[in-house]
Order: C-alpha cells, then sequence, then structure tokens
C-alpha cells in the first residue's frame, strides 16, 4: 500500500506532542509528564522517526491548508475565479481585498503553514539523537531531508505571501514570542534547507513510500523560489540559481510530460511522470471532521470538488478575463472547464441551462428536468470527478493535488534561460514543451512573437496562465513579475501584494506589536 499521506494511524499521538501553533497562543504540553508521550520518550527509534516526518506531510491535509482555505486563498487572491452568491463573506472580503489581520482565511493559513514548521522542527531537532543502533544512518539522512524539504516549502508560503514573518528553526518552548526576520533571512533559511534536501533525498522511492518528497522535489521547489526571489528582488543574477535548479530536475531523467493532459488532474492517475510532489488524499479513509481537521485524526477528503464543482456548492467559477486568456483552438480550454451543453459522467449526462432565461443556447433541458446549472458560465473541471461519475461522494474528494508538476520546471526553465542568456532555441524548445504535449500551434503565433526578450516574457507568462489554472501558481506570478496591479482589479495600491500580519499573532507574540503589522493594514 502506497504511504501518499494516507496512512496516519501510527501519527495520532503527535496531536498531543506537537501543537497546531501560532507563536504562543496555544496551551503547550508539558514534555517532562512521565505518563505521556514526550520528545525524551518517544523519539528512540527507526519507526517513531518515520511516524514523526509523517506528521509533517499530514499537516498538508489539514483544513487550515489543502482541505479548504489553501487553494481559496491563492486563487481568490488571483485573478482567476469569481465568486458566486454562496461565497462565504471572508471568503468574499479576500477576493475584494477587504481584509486586515481578523480575516479567518488569514488566521488559518498562517496557523497551517506554522503547524507544518514546528513539526518540521520537532523532527529535525530530535532525528539525530536516536542511537545508531535504532535506525540507520540512511533513513536518518532521508528523513531529515524530507523534514527540510517540508519545512522550507511551508517558509516559502510565508514569506512570499507576508515578506518578513517570525523564523523558528527549533521548537518553540517558552511563552516568549520572537520577532519578524528579514525577507533574506528567511529566503537563506528556505534555501539551505533545500540545498540540503535535494542532497539527501533519492531520485524515487520502491512503490510502497510513494508520495515522499524526492531530490527533484527539492530542486523543482528551489528553482521556484529562486524565479520568485529574483523576480521581486530585482536581482537578475538569481535567474542563473534558478535555471541551474530546473537543470538539475532536467537532467535527471526522472519526469516526463504526460500524453494527456487531463491525466494530472484526475483520482486514476495520481503519481504519474509528470507529478515531482502532491499532497496526498484518498475517500478510503473517510472525511470525519473534515470541517475542523487539523491532522490529529484520520481525515484524508478535501473540499476542493465541493467548493468548485457544478453540480456541489459552485462557490466560484472561473474568471472572464482566465477564460479570455486561452486562444482558440487550444485543447487545454476544455480540459480545464466544463461549459453549458457539455456533458458528463461517462458522458450519459448533459449540462442543461435554462431555455427561457439563455433562449440562445441549444442545450435547454427537457420538460420536467431541472437545469444542471442555472446559467451560461463555465465552471471548473480540473480535480473533478465528473467525466466518470454523476457528483462527487459525500461532499468529498480523494484528488491528490499535483503541487509541483514537470511542465513547471520546462517553463520555468525556459524563462530562467531567457532571462540570463536571452530567447534561445533551447529556451524556445522548454516554451513549446507543453503546447506540443496538446498538439497546439508552437510559438512563435501571430499574437505572441518570441523574437525580443520581452516577447518571449510575455508568451511565457502566457503559457502559465493557461497551463496552471487553478493550480494555485497565478498568484505568485502576478507578484514577481510586477503585474498584481495591472492584472487584479480589487488590487489598487502596491502595499496589497503582501497579506495582514493575523491580529491574534501579534496579540500573543510578545515580540511583536501593532508596529509589526505590515504597512497600509
Amino acid at each position: 500500500m502506497e504511504f501518499t499521506m494516507k496512512r496516519y494511524l501510527i501519527i495520532i499521538f503527535l496531536g498531543s506532542l506537537i501543537l497546531p501553533f501560532l507563536s504562543c497562543s496555544e496551551e503547550r504540553l508539558d514534555l517532562n509528564n512521565p505518563n505521556q508521550l514526550s520528545e525524551a520518550t518517544y523519539f528512540q527509534n527507526e519507526a517513531q522517526a518515520i511516524s514523526a516526518v509523517n506528521a509533517i506531510y499530514a499537516a498538508f491535509q489539514t483544513t487550515d491548508l489543502y482541505n479548504r482555505r489553501y487553494f481559496f486563498m491563492h486563487d481568490l487572491l488571483s485573478d482567476e475565479i469569481q465568486g458566486l452568491g454562496s461565497l462565504a463573506g471572508e471568503m468574499v472580503a479576500l477576493q475584494n481585498r477587504s481584509i486586515d489581520g481578523s480575516n479567518p482565511v488569514v488566521q488559518e493559513t498562517w496557523r497551517g503553514f506554522y503547524r507544518g514548521i514546528q513539526r518540521a522542527n520537532l523532527a529535525i531537532g530530535n532525528l539525530p539523537s536516536i542511537p545508531a543502533t535504532e535506525i540507520s544512518e540512511g533513513v536518518r539522512s532521508r528523513l531529515i531531508g524530507e523534514a527540510k524539504f517540508l519545512r522550507a516549502w511551508h517558509y516559502f508560503e510565508l514569506v512570499s505571501l507576508w515578506g518578513g514573518v517570525p523564523l523558528y528553526t527549533e521548537i518553540s518552548r517558552t511563552v516568549e514570542g520572537i520577532p519578524r526576520a528579514t525577507e533574506d533571512e528567511v529566503y537563506d533559511l528556505i534555501i539551505q534547507d533545500l540545498t540540503d534536501a535535494a542532497a539527501a533525498l533519492p531520485e524515487t522511492y520502491d512503490a510502497g513510500e510513494t508520495g515522499r518528497a524526492t531530490k527533484g522535489a527539492a530542486n523543482a521547489l528551489l528553482g521556484r523560489v529562486w524565479l520568485f526571489r529574483a523576480g521581486i528582488s530585482g536581482n537578475a543574477s538569481y535567474y542563473a540559481n534558478a535555471k541551474a535548479a530546473y537543470e538539475a530536475v532536467v537532467n535527471s531523467g526522472t519526469y516526463a510530460l504526460t500524453d494527456d493532459y487531463f491525466f494530472n488532474f484526475t483520482e486514476e492517475n495520481e503519481f504519474n511522470s509528470e507529478s515531482i510532489f502532491e499532497v496526498g488524499y484518498s475517500t478510503q479513509w473517510g472525511g470525519a471532521g473534515g470541517w475542523a481537521s487539523d491532522a490529529t485524526g484520520i481525515n484524508e477528503s478535501t473540499f476542493r470538488a465541493q467548493e468548485y464543482g457544478f453540480r456541489a456548492w459552485r462557490n466560484v467559477v472561473p474568471s472572464q478575463k482566465l477564460l479570455a486568456e486561452f486562444e482558440d483552438g487550444d485543447p487545454r480550454y476544455d480540459d480545464s472547464f466544463f461549459h453549458p451543453c457539455d456533458t458528463y459522467n461517462n458522458g450519459e449526462d448533459t449540462i442543461y441551462v435554462d431555455g427561457t432565461a439563455y433562449p440562445g443556447l441549444p442545450c435547454a433541458a427537457p420538460a420536467g428536468v431541472n437545469p444542471t446549472i442555472p446559467d451560461d458560465l463555465s465552471s471548473w473541471r480540473k480535480y473533478q470527478n465528473y467525466h466518470r461519475q454523476e457528483t462527487e461522494i459525500n461532499s468529498q474528494s480523494g484528488i491528490n493535488f499535483r503541487s509541483l508538476r514537470y511542465a513547471e520546471v520546462l517553463l520555468g526553465l525556459a524563462e530562467a534561460i531567457a532571462e540570463v542568456e536571452g530567447p534561445t532555441p533551447q529556451a524556445l524548445t522548454y516554451l513549446n514543451s507543453t503546447r506540443e504535449r496538446v498538439g497546439f500551434t508552437p510559438y512563435p503565433t501571430a499574437d505572441y512573437p518570441t523574437g525580443s526578450k520581452e516577447e518571449f516574457i510575455r508568451a511565457v507568462m502566457h503559457e502559465r496562465a493557461v497551463e496552471f489554472s487553478g493550480e494555485q501558481i497565478r498568484y505568485r506570478d502576478l507578484i514577481r513579475r510586477g503585474l498584481l496591479v495591472q492584472e487584479v482589479p480589487t488590487v489598487t495600491q502596491e502595499f496589497q501584494r503582501y497579506l495582514p500580519i493575523p491580529q491574534n499573532e501579534i496579540d500573543n507574540n510578545t515580540a511583536l506589536t501593532n508596529a509589526d503589522q505590515n504597512p497600509g493594514y
């Protein structure tokens, strides 16, 4: 049976050992209590070391992150989705940028990232002390590498969204808080962690361990970090670092684009040749407590399909701006979205529309049949099971999130080469790889000439917009290219590039005051 973040019965104890934390605001465990598990009594052998690292992966699955808040936050902050009338108020505020440090989405995602960091610090701090007789050095090194990769992932989310943040590098043991570190200090830790991880992690795992971080995942994330940092810092030399990281992934020969683009978003095609790192879900283990999951119990389903699905809550739809970004004839358009008159459920059902309200559409519902959706808007096809079933079961989805895809490596490498060397033939080859996969017209085209560096980068940004729609990539792309105010109508001032520091963090971290809040909030 695969690891895939779907076997966490062995880590339930970590719900008490590793309390979710928001600086110093939550009750702490007395690590000296002889009647319960603690650092001193737990980290004794290889099995316990593996359990501790598994717990870091489990943090991804919580309500704060991929279970619900994470994808909403990134998508609503970008220009990719439009909320409908059913969208919750705190989500509407996020999209409208009418937010402050009390917004629940802001508070909960921050908490989710630090939960993962706390667990990573626990593993990194304790794995070295396990006796050599109880754990092989190869496994110890690999597990520390996994923990460092995961810590880097969480810190990159924080620094890219909030700027400088409190930088915890070991388990928090006192009620004293720590101040915000500078962005450079956070990046230094991220880059060191990913460098260490790439050196310690294997290229692949045996089938039973699929889903763990690999050398390719560390280098792919490192490339993402350098690409982002190059853009926001204006330091062009960082593009060379991104190029090197991405080339390490390509030269490994481990990954390839899937023949079918849609395979990247289906449950039946998880861990394919294009997948570098996935956040795992499975309805096999159930979804009890999904609304308050903190990875201390078994809940491995996500609300992504229910929140976005046209036969479900459909709280958001793809924005008209995103739909217009696709060129005529791009096959990814229909692979990414459902439209009125499309069939679903193995071709057995049709998305009917209200023939009275929209008489121009050719698929009004037959007499006595209600329309599937009451309007002519498109809906999300990615990360939905409608291609093979009528609706999600019990509002739960077991589709894994492809957090790092090989397509991102290829397009990132094309961009980095163009920034370092100009739009070379090699850069153009990488840029065209994602279009050739779907049999679409390669660049240059009339709309996207690629002769100059500026034209080439514009083509890269277009390609990323259509290739990665709804995959939590667009918002940071807009930030690093300085396009946020230009492209997102609700962003009117540059300070909105950062999110507000959660107010409960400021209130409970003794090293912070309101003066530490990001400007403008």
